[in-house]
């Protein structure tokens, strides 16, 4: 039984793997960024915005970019430091 269990969860993972392939990182240059980039860039296609690409504080212009870029998956890791 564990080894049906095993098998499900690895395919379901393939599946995750291949029909994720484009992720939207904000705060890519920052701490956590950095090493999220680092541990999936040789597995997905990343977009990592500058703040100059991509102002999160704008609803107008991240839907417009998100619209333009259509990643399939996002991870807001942009953050206020030194403040």
């Amino acid at each position: 039984m564990d080894n049906i269990r095993s098998t499900k969860k690895k395919r379901a993972s393939e599946e995750i793997k291949y029909t994720m392939k484009k992720i939207l990182i904000t705060g890519a240059s920052g701490f956590v960024g950095s090493r999220i980039v680092a541990a999936l860039q040789a597995t997905y296609e990343l977009i990592t915005p500058s703040h100059a690409e991509l102002d999160i504080t704008s609803e107008e212009a991240a839907e417009s970019f998100i619209n333009r870029t259509q990643p399939d998956a996002i991870l807001h890791l942009a953050a206020l430091s030194n403040t």
